[in-house]
């Protein structure tokens, strides 16, 4: 191994760090910021969902960043051999560095997109009730339905009926609240009083 492919490696990281440290700005789509600029009677759970996601990619980005500054400062520390490059030759040695970073980066987007899932249903379910009618009350409400669908991860089927999205909505939601209720406390309920 060759002291450019130490910094080329490194290059790659940065590039990947940059562009998922940036996505929360950069490629959000059209309807989750309409969804976030609204008011909801209960909050607003898509602008918290919006908010755990941009914090963990920007978590995501800052460590591939210092990866891959590091390895940068490691491949110029005269610690490898300083000869001509192995791992660019040329354009597909380019087109190879960019789509190492294309996969670094889908992995770093898919674990943050993980780990902010998780965050938002622990917090978002803690005071689940089995047995809430939570998507028989939107049945009749397709903007409801759709909002839902964003929320919990489950789009609507082609040719879906409301009615059976929202059975499936339902057994959706009492897994996800049987398994994250309870595992989190908002601030006010760890200062110890009601809010």
């Amino acid at each position: 191994m060759y002291a450019t492919d130490v910094t080329l490696a490194g290059l790659a990281l940065d590039i990947s760090g940059a562009v998922l440290l940036a996505r929360g700005f950069m490629m959000k789509a059209l309807p989750e910021m309409f969804y976030e600029s609204r008011t909801f009677s209960n909050g607003n759970a898509y602008l918290l969902r919006s908010g755990l996601l941009q914090r963990s990619e920007a978590w995501g980005g800052a460590i591939l960043l210092m990866l891959g500054f590091m390895l940068q400062i490691l491949g110029s520390l005269r610690l490898f051999p300083h000869s001509a490059p192995r791992m660019i030759v040329g354009w597909p040695g380019l087109i190879g560095l960019l789509v190492v970073a294309a996969v670094v980066f889908a992995l770093g987007k898919y674990i943050a997109g993980r780990i902010s899932s998780r965050q938002f249903y622990e917090y978002n379910l803690r005071d689940y009730v089995p047995g809430d009618a939570y998507a028989a009350a939107t049945t009749k409400d397709k903007e409801g339905l759709l909002r839902a669908s964003v929320l919990y991860d489950l789009p609507i089927r082609a040719n879906e009926s409301p009615v059976a999205y929202a059975d499936r909505l339902t057994k959706r939601v009492e897994v996800l609240g049987l398994k994250h209720r309870g595992k989190v406390t908002t601030p006010s309920e760890r200062a110890g009083y009601w809010m």
